[in-house]
């Protein structure tokens, strides 16, 4: 009983000055209403900056590691061999040269 008394009471108080119920209804509406837009505003934010501080970073690494396998490329490229002539001809083909030199 004590609960049921508890709402008729305050149901009457509510339809004494429905005006007055509502626009305080509204102004705690919009105030909760404007703290979590806020909120998420500024957390939305946060996130695209750091995104786009992410973003430089790897077109900054993605530029360095082209940079490096070129200097790497350019590097190994004195290293490779010179063609060995005596790798493309067989022995018995080297003997007969050097026989015909003589």
């Amino acid at each position: 009983m004590r609960n049921d008394r508890w709402w008729q009471i305050e149901w009457q108080v509510v339809s004494q000055a429905p005006l007055s119920f509502g626009i305080s209804l509204l102004t705690l509406s919009l105030l909760i209403g404007g703290v979590q837009y806020g909120l998420y505003h500024s957390n939305l934010k946060q996130k695209t900056d750091r995104i786009a501080s992410l973003r430089e970073e790897n077109d900054r690494l993605k530029y360095e590691i082209k940079r490096l396998v070129k200097l790497n490329a350019l590097q190994e490229a004195p290293l490779k061999e010179p063609p060995d002539k005596n790798k493309e001809c067989p022995e018995a083909c080297q003997s007969s040269i050097q026989t015909h030199r003589m």
